[in-house]
């Protein structure tokens, strides 16, 4: 065999590679799948909580988001002048609406918009009032159809102002912060 041969059979072999890379690649991108998706909380001990649902409508790379929660699963709590949604219990957990603009949209990539539709709050019933200090946000990503959220902490006084004018996302990863898994009352988000 010559060379040029060697050289074109071990190109063709590449690019045959390189095409199946990026079909994989494209097929693993669109895991997500239109249609209502139910949103659940979890404990360390894997006991889950349904606190609502997402619409997931359009195409993969850019889903249109419609998240409703259920009314059901919180207690109307007014703290610190104003009304909030709260699962009773140690600590408390209530849910702070984000009240900014955002393009309500998801991609396999990119899932702010939704994560901002699920920050939370935690505190104890005893406590006076709310601190934002102790917000909660949860990462997501995607793993086999399902999206599930890994919680980090957030001060969440960033929300207090509105964003400059066209930042659509005011909480940036260095705003984040790891927090100690087992001592969370509700460490993973799953939507399924």
């Amino acid at each position: 065999m010559l060379k040029t041969d060697i050289w074109k059979t071990g190109l063709k072999k590449g690019i045959e590679i390189l095409v199946l890379s990026l079909t994989l690649s494209a097929t693993a991108q669109s895991e997500i799948v239109a249609g209502e998706k139910k949103v659940f909380l979890e404990t360390p001990s894997g006991e889950s909580l349904q606190i609502g649902s997402v619409v997931l409508s359009g195409e993969p790379n850019a889903m249109n988001i419609a998240f409703t929660i259920d009314d059901s699963k919180f207690s109307d709590q007014f703290l610190s002048m104003r009304p909030f949604k709260c699962i009773d219990g140690k600590p408390m957990v209530c849910r702070l609406e984000y009240s900014y603009p955002k393009k309500n949209q998801v991609s396999a990539s990119d899932f702010a918009d939704l994560e901002y539709d699920l920050l939370f709050i935690t505190r104890s019933p005893t406590d006076y009032g709310i601190d934002p200090f102790n917000g909660r946000y949860y990462i997501i990503t995607e793993n086999n159809g399902k999206l599930i959220g890994e919680i980090r902490g957030v001060d969440l006084n960033i929300l207090a102002a509105p964003p400059a004018e066209g930042d659509l996302r005011p909480i940036t990863e260095a705003d984040l912060d790891p927090l100690e898994l087992e001592n969370e009352r509700f460490p993973v988000l799953r939507i399924e």
